[in-house]
């Protein structure tokens, strides 16, 4: 929970509700806090509370506060090896942050590629990631959650296009289990923070349930391709996704199929964005969160860039019950010529007002520098995937892809072909991991 649903934050993002920030579900998660921290003396928990200490207007369980006679812990201080990334291998996420402590500052990177696919209360995102500066959202999924199955949530809200993720031949992802992902891969160092999802099987067209098929029934709609729904070619889509601590975000999206297909790269802000469509840079200023956010996308292939502030279907503002924020967000689409094959490198920095923007220098076709971190990522699709990142100045090192790595002045020969290895520390001791892909966690009784 205080990750996935931080002190005075939005929720990682992902399922119905992810907008919300108002007093009830605070509430509640602040009285179980308060309740484990009383009972348990748990320190995550106490300091929870503490922050988000909604707990004391919590009626529900005032009674047991009042008749327990359990004192909470006198120190409510976040335990000092507090983990800056978790891995949540059963549900298939992964989130990073910057400082958890400083929440009022945290730069927090969610991100989703689940083996449960979309079901009910979860949305069609796989390998989609949200991002947020001391609890604001910078990039987060859009739309609202007034009613289970309207046409702004069928075709919006829960809908891929909602998410900052991909349309193939612009389609998304089904409302069903079958389409899932799974992340394969983690690491969590002092300064690289690394998870590796693939969706490959999550574009896999139209929903067989009865409730789904239902439900578009009653609203006249059809899970058709001008909606948004139908099968694709799509053969291989891998994200490699980073924070590089503190402020950077570093994307690397593999992606293959069995004919060209238009690749669809999504990213939505509740600030418009400033586009500049020569050089693919997309800038967002939000005044009032007092952040800036650059992100700039390279790729071998010609992509146009555009944005609007609608909806595929509006959300209906009578039925608003929750105190819903209307204010229209904006939505980009990158749309990369039909290929076969193509691989987008996306570099986001965000900096707090006041602070600088660095610009990124291009070295060689594949070469870039964004201050102290190297990033050397294969852009050409006809090549075997590789990615390289460096910093100058601690010498954290991660590879994909290269055969034979140099890491930390030595050549590293790599136990696994197409492994991801990382020189990073590791509660405080030096060492390099390395790491192949791993199956999703088993939940229930293997037969």
């Amino acid at each position: 929970m205080l990750y996935s649903w931080q002190p005075r934050s939005l929720s990682a993002g992902f399922g119905d509700e992810h907008e919300k920030n108002n007093g009830k579900p605070l509430r509640i998660r602040s009285a179980f806090a308060d309740f484990m921290a009383s009972t348990t003396g748990d320190p995550y928990a106490a300091w929870y509370s503490s922050i988000n200490n909604h707990y004391k207007t919590e009626s529900e369980t005032r009674l047991f506060r009042m008749a327990c006679g359990l004192q909470r812990p006198r120190k409510a201080e976040l335990p000092s090896n507090a983990p800056k990334a978790v891995w949540f291998k059963d549900t298939g996420e992964m989130i990073a942050n910057s400082n958890p402590k400083d929440y009022k500052h945290n730069i927090s990177l969610s991100f989703r590629s689940s083996p449960f696919g979309s079901g009910s209360h979860t949305h069609s995102n796989q390998n989609a990631f949200n991002l947020h500066y001391g609890g604001k959202a910078i990039y987060h999924a859009v739309g609202h959650y007034m009613n289970f199955a309207d046409p702004h949530n069928l075709l919006s809200y829960r809908h891929t296009r909602a998410h900052n993720t991909l349309l193939v031949d612009g389609i998304g992802q089904p409302f069903t289990t079958r389409a899932y992902g799974n992340i394969v891969r983690m690491f969590n160092g002092e300064h690289i923070s690394y998870a590796l999802g693939d969706a490959s099987n999550a574009y896999c067209g139209i929903s067989e349930y009865p409730m789904w098929q239902k439900n578009f029934a009653n609203h006249k709609l059809e899970q058709s391709r001008e909606n948004g729904f139908g099968e694709t070619p799509l053969k291989k889509y891998r994200r490699h996704i980073f924070l590089l601590h503190p402020n950077i975000v570093v994307i690397y999206d593999e992606l293959e199929a069995d004919k060209a297909v238009s690749w669809d790269w999504l990213l939505h802000s509740p600030v418009k964005f400033e586009i500049d469509e020569a050089t693919s840079t997309l800038t967002t200023r939000n005044k009032k969160s007092k952040y800036t956010s650059v992100a700039r996308l390279f790729s071998e292939q010609k992509c146009t860039i555009g944005q609007t502030d609608k909806f595929a279907a509006e959300p209906n503002k009578k039925i608003g019950v929750r105190g819903e924020d209307f204010t229209a967000p904006w939505s980009l689409t990158a749309s990369y010529e039909p290929c076969k094959a193509n691989r987008i490198l996306t570099i986001i920095q965000v900096e707090a007002d006041g602070n600088r923007i660095v610009e990124i220098e291009r070295g060689s076709s594949n070469s870039f520098q964004c201050g102290d971190w190297k990033i050397e990522a294969e852009l050409n699709a006809r090549r075997p995937a590789s990615l390289y990142i460096r910093n100058n100045k601690t010498e954290t090192t991660f590879s994909y892809g290269k055969e034979k790595p140099v890491i930390n002045g030595k050549v590293y020969e790599r136990k696994e072909k197409q492994s991801s290895v990382l020189y990073d520390s590791f509660n405080g001791v030096w060492e390099v991991r390395e790491m192949q892909d791993c199956p999703a966690q088993i939940t229930g009784k293997i037969e």
